[in-house]
């Protein structure tokens, strides 16, 4: 088949699918609801809608929904649709934002920017609004932020946002999480602002480099251990928070990146969290395991080797080739 019949058939088959994601019957004035949540997927979303007659073939939806990128665009909102709705006007409604509130799943070790990123994707605020919103020195100063800075302070959890919602009334609720679930892990958030400085910061590296909850408070141990005898942390978390790009692996050069993160270069503590931890970190960074530890690598099993001496770890890692 020639290239100009292969385009042919190529648009008579779009004409014919095209015709037929047009909904014979014609929509009603009755609506349905449906809810689109955070992160969910394009082919949820047409199980929604095909299960409340709002169209009528799942797979014409996703094909279109492919063809012309709304796939990748939907946000999350509550949506009203009349029954019989024409595809295209509901792929582009999805695309413009819900109304109402959404559920917005917040990962833990997301840094700031990425929580703004997903905001704006998810059509609660715009991203550089939120931005904006972290820097204010008088909302810090009302939500007891010490350093001035929000990272490490934004809880990551599950908020039923309103769509559009004030940045400022969103760091607001995350922030107040943070010290609900700080309080009720420490006992009382009444310590020395340097304390929950290091334990957010220890908290931030133990959510990005542990990778088995069981692992956490013993990968506390070794940040502690280390700041003890004024042993660089060593920490690649730390240098990719200053990366642009994040990296599978970083580079020898990555390691000699003129930063304060860089842990490499500097020892002690980081001047931020790099991340917003979660509660199972915090807690280990609040009680750390008691170990002699001061090496970590990645083993076989989707965990960490700990090792006491430099001899131990580079006998673990020649092993591991």
């Amino acid at each position: 088949m020639s290239y100009k019949s292969k385009a042919i058939f190529t648009f008579l088959i779009l004409i014919i699918l095209f015709l037929s994601c047009s909904n014979k019957d014609k929509a009603t004035t009755e609506k349905r609801m449906i809810v689109v949540n955070s992160n969910e997927t394009c082919a949820k979303v047409a199980e929604q809608l095909k299960e409340n007659g709002i169209i009528h073939n799942t797979k014409t939806f996703l094909f279109w929904a492919s063809m012309l990128g709304y796939d990748r665009k939907i946000k999350s909102g509550r949506y009203y649709f009349s029954q019989n709705s024409d595809i295209f006007a509901v792929l582009k409604t999805l695309n413009q934002g819900g109304e109402g509130k959404a559920l917005i799943t917040i990962p833990e070790g997301f840094t700031m920017k990425e929580i703004a990123r997903l905001l704006a994707k998810e059509g609660v605020c715009k991203e550089k609004d939120f931005i904006k919103s972290c820097a204010d020195t008088e909302l810090l100063n009302s939500l007891q932020i010490n350093k001035r800075v929000l990272e490490g302070h934004l809880f990551p959890d599950s908020y039923d946002f309103m769509i559009p919602s004030d940045p400022k009334a969103i760091i607001e609720r995350m922030v107040k999480r943070f010290w609900q679930v700080y309080t009720e892990v420490q006992g009382s958030k009444f310590k020395s602002p340097k304390y929950i400085d290091t334990i957010l910061i220890i908290a931030s590296l133990v959510e990005k480099e542990a990778k088995l909850d069981s692992e956490r408070p013993v990968i506390a141990s070794v940040f502690y251990n280390r700041l003890k005898i004024n042993m660089p942390l060593q920490s690649c978390a730390t240098v990719q928070y200053v990366l642009p790009n994040h990296k599978e692996q970083l580079s020898i050069e990555d390691t000699k990146i003129v930063s304060p993160y860089n842990t490499y270069l500097n020892s002690g503590l980081p001047p931020t969290p790099i991340c917003n931890p979660g509660k199972a970190s915090i807690q280990a960074a609040i009680k750390p395991a008691q170990t002699k530890y001061l090496y970590f690598a990645v083993d076989k099993n989707n965990g960490h080797h700990f090792s006491r001496t430099f001899s131990e770890h580079q006998q673990f890692l020649r092993n591991k080739k």
